[in-house]
């Protein structure tokens, strides 16, 4: 006698390796976002509240949505359930019904309240009660209260409560909401704590559209890319080409120039209805949010091959203006400075680096400030010890059992045929990785842009030639002028005094709110009189 077989899934499972996709705050708050902004009634302007409480480590996003009644509390509980929107034929997000985990990636609890016509309710879900769900067919949602009569509005509060997070990166969440309201929803009202967040855009010097010629047509659609120059280098979140399908992004790419000379004054977008369609094998991206499209994809492989040479022809002419531009007597001259700029300013962080980690061999409970901190945290700013010069054993998580801290890649990387997993290690010849060099350039970057910018990644400082106060001067005496020269070294010690407040602080080494502005002031007054030592000798 034959027996049918099933697929079958464990409901609760599957969530909760669903939710563990959603590993940031940043994801999981723009998971909730969208959705307050997607689902609004009718000529309605999409407004959204997001608090970040870290001390009660809670998140609420409030919206002026549609809200939901019990109906549709059902469909938003139903895992990998397309949404009613798209099966009207409504584009948009809410193909693969995955978000309602993403809370669980970062807490324990989630909790929605949501007004629909006057009627109210109130459900709660407990990762406890996930677990707890032995069967795995069904999880029960706990509805708190159902049809209460209000006068309030429509509209839906995510409350995620009891979150993992030691800090909450709110400047981080803001930007990627930013990020993703730059082509869409640029009307929304959004606020993060207060802050508005802003569709923002670099300033653009020049632009360039290109349309899918005819036989890119029948592939990716009849669709139009755009490419934009800026005139001053971009911070990484700002280059690069948004790829996105019916206003949803999918990912910002540079292609093949990524990392080349004068990629990050590039920027743009192109949006390709059918990456919504595709449902070949295998999918053009997939449901863990990681805005990353599959190469392996034919249709992405279409997209990057229409995208690819047009970057690259952009980022030559760059690449062969700014060489012609370097090549003039005056720019031969403002390099030299420059040098000598970012002399100073290695000197100095070099200097620093070096009394943080000479403090990790101090008593780790005197003292109160950034030095002390750093020191007990066993890592520097820029830097990170391969090891402490104690014994250890490797672990598979790149740590070390014991007091020796080491990363295991690193260890293989400088002794292929050392240790394996599990044995003692020395680590006391280990070397420390190499620390970075800070750079100073003499840039054109338009008289709209500001008078410098400190591109992270590059660990360099543009300084604007083109902002007023420097053109004027420069106009005068040229780069000899001894005003021209001391504003430059000003403006230089600023950016990289800020910089190392914002390294300190990614590493978490303050305690107050004013702390940083008091970093800051100490490092100006610190590297002026290097500056002036300098000069005197």
């Amino acid at each position: 006698m034959s027996k049918q077989v099933h697929v079958r899934s464990h409901v609760a499972r599957d969530l909760l390796q669903t939710a563990a996709l959603f590993k940031h705050e940043k994801q999981v708050v723009w998971e909730y976002v969208s959705n307050s902004l997607q689902y609004v009634g009718q000529g309605t302007r999409p407004e959204v509240s997001v608090v970040m409480n870290q001390k009660e480590k809670l998140i609420t996003i409030t919206d002026n949505g549609r809200g939901m009644d019990v109906d549709d509390l059902n469909r938003f509980f139903t895992m990998h359930g397309v949404n009613a929107d798209r099966q009207r034929g409504r584009p948009g997000r809410g193909l693969f019904g995955t978000g309602k985990s993403a809370a669980f990636g970062i807490a324990d609890t989630l909790t929605v309240i949501s007004v629909k016509r006057g009627n109210k309710l109130k459900a709660t879900l407990t990762r406890a009660e996930v677990e707890a769900c032995g069967d795995g067919t069904q999880i029960p949602v706990k509805l708190l209260s159902v049809g209460v009569k209000t006068f309030e509005p429509d509209g839906t509060v995510i409350v995620i409560e009891n979150c993992h997070q030691r800090t909450f990166d709110v400047p981080n969440v803001v930007r990627n909401i930013e990020r993703h309201i730059s082509r869409s929803f640029s009307d929304a009202l959004i606020f993060v704590n207060g802050t508005k967040c802003e569709p923002t855009q670099p300033t653009i010097a020049r632009t360039y559209v290109f349309e899918t010629e005819s036989e890119d047509v029948p592939i990716i659609g009849q669709v139009r890319l755009t490419i934009c120059t800026s005139p001053a280098p971009l911070e990484p979140d700002a280059r690069g080409i948004a790829i996105s399908s019916n206003n949803v992004l999918q990912e910002v790419t540079l292609g093949s120039c990524e990392g080349k000379p004068m990629s990050e004054y590039m920027f743009g977008y192109i949006d390709v209805p059918k990456l919504d369609q595709d449902d070949s094998v295998p999918p053009p991206f997939d449901q863990t949010r990681s805005l990353l499209l599959n190469r392996r994809n034919a249709l992405v492989q279409s997209i990057f091959c229409f995208i690819d040479p047009k970057l690259e022809l952009i980022r030559k002419n760059l690449a062969d203006d700014d060489a012609k531009s370097r090549k003039s007597a005056e720019m031969k001259r403002l390099a030299l400075e420059a040098k000598n700029i970012a002399s100073v300013i290695n000197d100095d962080f070099n200097a620093y680096e070096e009394l943080l980690l000479q403090a990790r061999s101090r008593d780790k409970t005197k003292g109160d400030g950034p030095e002390t901190k750093l020191a007990t945290s066993g890592v520097g700013i820029g830097v990170e010890p391969l090891g402490t010069g104690a014994p250890g054993k490797l672990t598979r998580e790149g740590g070390t059992e014991g007091d020796g801290a080491i990363n295991q890649r690193d260890w293989q990387r400088e002794n292929p045929d050392g240790n394996n997993l599990g044995e003692e290690v020395n680590v006391t010849t280990m070397h420390r990785k190499k620390r970075p060099t800070f750079g100073v350039e003499f840039k054109h970057n338009g008289e709209t842009s500001e008078r410098a910018v400190y591109v992270v990644d590059q660990y360099t400082i543009y300084i604007n030639l083109d902002h007023p106060q420097l053109a004027a001067l420069l106009k005068g005496q040229g780069p000899e002028d001894p005003e021209f020269v001391r504003f430059s070294y000003e403006i230089a010690f600023t950016e990289y005094a800020i910089a190392l407040a914002s390294m300190l602080e990614q590493k978490d080494f303050f305690r107050e709110i004013s702390d940083p502005i008091v970093e800051i002031r100490k490092t100006i007054n610190r590297i002026a009189r290097i500056f002036a030592q300098r000069r005197d000798g």
